[in-house]
Parts: C-alpha cells; structure tokens; sequence
C-alpha cells in the first residue's frame, strides 16, 4: 500500500522501579500473503520499545527492543530517535535494513524474501518523523480484539521481556529473535493481578502507599471544594446513594482510618471521558458499572481502559468511561471514612474502604461508624498521622481468616525492590 505520512502512531508507556519503557505501537492496514501462498490477514500491530533507567534522577536511554513475528531482541541503542526499518510482507520492526543483496556468509546478509530475518527492508532514508501521535488508549477496534491485545499487553511479567525471546541461530520461520540480541536490559521483573490483563500492573511494577493525595478534592454540602488535606471530623460531604438511581446525597465525615500528611506515594492517575481524573491507591476500592448498572466493587489496580466509574449527574449518578490510566507521584495519603461509607472524590464514587470488596469492609467496619470518637477519632487524635489502632487490629483479623487481599512482604509479588506494599492497608 501506498505509505501515509499522516498515519498514526501510537504509545503506552511503562514503569518498574528505576526502569520504564516507552512503547511505540503501529498499526498496519494489511498483511499480504508470503510468496503469494499464506499469511494473509487485515490489520497487524506491530511494536518497539525504547527502555530507559534512571540515574540521578534523571531517564536515561538503556537500549531498545525490536518486535517481529513471534520474537524480538534488545540492542543497546544511543539515538534519541532510533530508525526503524519495516518488513515489507510481515511488518516486523528491526533495527537493519535488507534489500536482498549480498553474500550468504555475511553475518547480515538477507534474501529479501519473506522469511523471519529476509523479509524486505527499504533503506531508502524518507526524513519522516512522525506528526500524528496518540495514545494507545484512545484506539478503538470494530474488527475484535487485536486493539484489546496492543492495549493489554505486558511489560515487565518475564525476564525475557528485557532480553530477547526465540532461537539464537538465523533461522527463516518459527521464533529465533535472540540471533541478534546484544543486550540484557537490567529491569526486574513483577506479576500478579491487574490493568493489563493480569500479570504485570499496567505500567510495570509500581510503587505505592496511601489511598488519597493530599491534593484529593472533596464537595462539601454546600458546594464547596475542600482538599483531603483540609478535611475535618464533621465536615458535610456529597456522595451519592446506594441504588439504581444513585441520587446525590450528603455524608458526614466521622474520622480517619489513616492518615499520612508529608510523605511522597504513587498514585494511579484514572483519566475519564469527561475530561476529570481521580488519583487513588492500587489497593483502594473503587465502583464500576456491573451488571445493570450495579455498583461493582473491585481494587482500582483491577479498573481497566473502557471500564465506566460513576460520577454525579443532576438528578443521578452517571457513567463516565476510563481512557486511560498513568501513575504519578504526589504528596500525603488520606483514608477518611464517612458515615454511608462512600464518598466523591475528585468528582467520582469511591468506597472509603481498601484491600477487599466494599460491602465485607462496610459490615465489618460497622462499630467504627456507630462508635466513631470511641473507636476511631475525636477533634484531637484527627491530626495525628498514621493508621488507627481498631482498623489496624480487624485488618489483621480480616487478613488471618482469608477475607483480606492485603499483600503479605513475603509475597512473591515482591521481585528486587521493584513492589512495596501499599501501606493502605488500614481496613479491610
């Protein structure tokens, strides 16, 4: 087909520790058959990824890994902007060209045909940089689910994620991408539950604590805006009601769960079709829209690209779809628990609960909102940083008989220093 300056390209980008990689995905309209025999299909996705490490605070290039097929390899790579030769039948990315000529016993000699590394690469130097960028979040696909697979994909689950994958010889079919690996890149590795079909957390390992920022906004019932910093035992609140309808309703804050005002912790950044965005803890619950509308509970490391969180309309709750998902650094962790147990932050529902399905926290938390300065807080103790004692003491009962998803240190989520616990571990 005929080559489109104005195509898009699309990236996602990914983070593990002192590591992250930046990838590059493109899409392909067409894949015509090998040697006019098989293979063809419409539509390929096809992808690099330029990995980098952090020194001094700083991001700096490590190397790049080269998808094609099945396989890929990693090479060290300096350019700040790597070329990127295509395989003119299977699209794969590599980072040599091959016009078929040349010798069979030279290291880089290719047919030029269709095989793993003989597939045609055009050397020709076309200047193009390209100006139609876009995230790979905002891709819809109408023929299934190749969109879903770029979208899912995971970074950082296996070793070989960072290496290379396939034979170590030139081979013509099958998988042999280590034949021209030169690089390990030095990234660990993480796994488990979450964003990104399950495996590694969307944007690699992460590190988080606490369950609000600081910067956290809240409606009090009057209308105005307070930050989670700025909220008080009594303060008034708006959430919305338990039910289909879901109408706005009014909620007195009764005390914290925790507290942390100084500290840095990374926060999911959840980016709504609307245009607002919430920043919560991986392991704080949070409400999508199940069945009929229903308000499903899960942890916001399980919120997913295309899910629908609910916000406040004017006479019920609506839906507002997730676009995408970042992770970001802020400043204080607040847990604050109001007498209907939900609250809106930063104009969207949440559970006032974490580690575990909202309603088992909201039945078993029941004496702290029945008995909030006995058990929890009174205007004194509310400045004080750190988790209650009573919340600190069913958690770990809750996490004893199984009813609590709390990651244990020992986890074998644990890989390298690349996981820290979330320290919202305060409730159930």
């Amino acid at each position: 087909r005929n080559f489109n300056p104005k195509a898009p390209i699309y990236y996602r980008y990914a983070y593990c520790g002192n590591y992250m990689k930046l990838v590059w995905w493109f899409w392909y309209g067409w894949q015509k058959p090998c040697m006019g025999v098989s293979g063809k299909h419409d539509d390929d996705w096809e992808h690099i990824t330029i990995n980098f490490k952090k020194s001094e605070n700083v991001w700096v290039q490590d190397s790049v890994t080269w998808f094609q097929h099945s396989g890929w390899y990693t090479r060290r790579n300096t350019a700040q902007h790597p070329d990127v030769y295509i395989g003119k039948n299977a699209h794969g990315s590599y980072d040599n060209w091959c016009d078929g000529k040349g010798a069979a016993w030279q290291q880089d000699y290719c047919a030029g045909g269709c095989g793993y590394w003989d597939d045609f690469r055009n050397n020709k130097d076309h200047g193009w940089m390209p100006d139609n960028i876009k995230s790979l979040s905002y891709v819809t696909d109408s023929l299934g689910s190749r969109a879903d697979a770029a979208r899912n994909r995971k970074y950082f689950d296996t070793a070989d994620k960072n290496k290379c994958k396939g034979g170590n010889w030139r081979c013509v079919a099958g998988s042999c991408g280590c034949w021209r690996n030169d690089h390990t890149f030095p990234a660990g590795t993480c796994s488990g539950g979450g964003y990104f079909g399950g495996g590694c957390f969307p944007h690699g390992c992460f590190q988080g604590q606490g369950c609000f920022p600081g910067e956290s906004e809240v409606t009090l019932q009057s209308g105005e805006v307070r930050s989670m910093k700025n909220l008080k035992i009594g303060d008034i609140i708006q959430t919305l009601e338990d039910g289909v309808e879901g109408k706005l309703i009014s909620t007195p804050v009764i005390g914290f769960l925790d507290k942390r005002i100084y500290g840095e912790t990374s926060y999911l950044v959840l980016k709504l079709m609307d245009k607002r965005s919430i920043s919560i803890s991986v392991r704080h619950s949070i409400f999508i829209a199940g069945e009929g509308d229903q308000l499903k509970s899960v942890l916001a490391k399980d919120v997913n690209i295309g899910d629908d969180l609910f916000i406040p309309g004017e006479q019920m709750k609506v839906k507002s779809k997730v676009l995408d998902i970042t992770m970001e650094t802020k400043i204080g962790a607040y847990v604050p628990l109001t007498a209907s147990g939900t609250l809106i932050v930063d104009g969207v529902l949440v559970s006032c609960y974490t580690n575990t399905d909202h309603w088992v926290a909201h039945i078993a938390l029941a004496p702290l909102r029945w008995f909030p300065t006995l058990l929890l807080d009174n205007e004194l103790s509310q400045e004080k940083e750190g988790i209650r004692t009573i919340p600190r003491i069913i958690r770990d009962l809750g996490n004893k008989l199984g009813m609590v998803t709390m990651i244990d240190k020992q986890s074998n989520l644990i890989r390298d220093n690349s996981f820290v616990v979330d320290s919202c571990t305060t409730t159930f």
